[in-house]
């Protein structure tokens, strides 16, 4: 059995391979026909450890891995991992996740110097709120859910939705387009409001840089949930053709997931609130178009008055409505 060329060349790759299948190699160690194979691995391992500790004396520092990443020293790995922690202080969900998902490569961290009080923030960020009544998804306990069905919809969350402000705020309607065993997708039943994709009026925007996103994720999440619902939202990657991916935890559709989720052009038409209606969006016999992220020849595209994909308008439209879309824990 013959090494690849890779981990010679970089000799990480090789450590990280022989921590990785310690049980496997040591089951091969006792088979004549892969014994010397697996001699030969432990002394290129010796090697690299040996090489390691001259690099040590002169000065130097190995790159270090951390899952599929790799980076040129432990200071810029524990510098990763302490801007994960101050930037997403407020959102205990991703730590979650994140703990779970990097369990195997947390616990190889806390036997490097200085690593294991970073570890232990990081698990701790994740920590739910533990209230009485709790139930527990995957093993992870968490509060009665801030939301409940009513009919086809889940109720979760308010905002302004009578003809003005002085009416005060109203549960939001939701309508399920996905789900699985820990997450359900959501997007609106009504358009919310009338607020312009961007305020340029170039035709070269994206989803990333736009003024709906920085609002959607900004001012409508904390004027719709409290913190604990806040809590429910989880992150999600959001893919886009133009622009770059981005991680929100409120966005609305593309043209493809559009076309997805909806049967047709007329399970896409969509009506306003009387709130969203008083900003006099595009209207015609009570339904109005609704943005979508992806990108069009006017600027972004939107879903016509008549449920129809692939038209466009420029992103400085300020007529035409928005339908936010979120992932929510599900519950049990």
């Amino acid at each position: 059995m013959k090494l690849p060329s890779e981990f010679k060349e970089t000799p990480d790759l090789l450590v990280r391979f022989r921590d990785r299948h310690a049980e496997s190699l040591n089951n091969l160690a006792g088979d004549p026909e892969f014994s010397g194979a697996v001699t030969g691995i432990q002394e290129a391992v010796q090697s690299c450890s040996n090489a390691h500790e001259v690099g040590s004396e002169a000065g130097t520092e190995s790159p270090v891995f951390f899952d599929e990443y790799r980076f040129p020293t432990q200071k810029d790995l524990k510098t990763w991992l302490e801007k994960l922690l101050s930037d997403n202080a407020c959102y205990p969900e991703i730590f979650r996740r994140f703990a779970a998902f990097r369990k195997s490569a947390l616990d190889l961290l806390t036997g490097l110097r200085g690593f294991k009080s970073l570890v232990t923030r990081i698990r701790e960020a994740g920590t739910p709120v533990i209230r009485p009544a709790a139930i527990t998804v995957n093993g992870v306990r968490y509060p009665i859910p801030p939301f409940r069905m009513e009919g086809e919809y889940i109720l979760f969350g308010n905002y302004w939705q009578g003809a003005d402000q002085k009416s005060g705020k109203s549960p939001i309607e939701w309508r399920i387009l996905d789900r699985n065993d820990r997450e359900m997708l959501l997007i609106s039943r009504y358009e919310l409001d009338c607020v312009p994709f961007d305020d340029r009026y170039s035709d070269n925007n994206t989803w990333k840089g736009s003024k709906l996103r920085r609002w959607l994720n900004g001012s409508f999440m904390k004027e719709s949930f409290t913190a604990a619902e806040q809590e429910w939202i989880t992150l999600s990657h959001v893919e886009n053709f133009h622009g770059g991916d981005t991680e929100d935890r409120i966005f609305i559709l593309s043209i493809e997931e559009a076309k997805t989720y909806f049967r047709n052009g007329e399970d896409r038409k969509c009506s306003p609130t009387p709130f969203a209606k008083a900003q006099k969006p595009v209207s015609h016999l009570g339904i109005s178009p609704w943005f979508l992220r992806s990108p069009h020849w006017y600027g972004v595209a939107i879903v016509s008055k008549g449920g129809v994909l692939h038209l466009g308008t420029n992103c400085g439209n300020p007529r035409i409505t928005v339908r936010p879309v979120l992932r929510i824990i599900t519950g049990t």
